[in-house]
């Protein structure tokens, strides 16, 4: 599957699901009422009597570009971990803890 089959997977996936929840009951796909998430109204939607109003679906506000810099990130972050466990284990390695030169100083920062 490529980005555009995976897209319109989840699309489709999603007011499927929405339509799913509809059928089986109103209070599925019910919000309460905060101030700014108007938009997110069903449109002609109105406000029942526990000041709750039906959602609708709204096309993502993400680019493309941003999913991919947060996915950057996120293996950054993982390489970054894995650099420290390796150090956070050598520390208490019985063999690097007989070696001359046993520490791991200028490493974890």
């Amino acid at each position: 599957m490529n980005a555009e089959e995976t897209k319109s997977f989840i699309k489709k996936f999603y007011e499927t699901l929405y339509e799913k929840f509809r059928d089986v009951s109103e209070v599925l796909i019910k919000i309460p009422i905060v101030e700014g998430n108007e938009p997110m109204w069903e449109e002609g939607s109105e406000p029942d009597k526990d000041g709750w109003v039906t959602w609708r679906l709204l096309p993502a506000q993400v680019s493309d570009d941003e999913i991919a810099e947060l996915e950057a990130k996120k293996e950054d972050l993982a390489v970054e971990r894995a650099r420290l466990t390796s150090i956070a284990a050598s520390e208490s390695s019985t063999v690097a803890s007989s070696m001359e030169d046993a520490n791991v100083e200028g490493y974890a920062e």
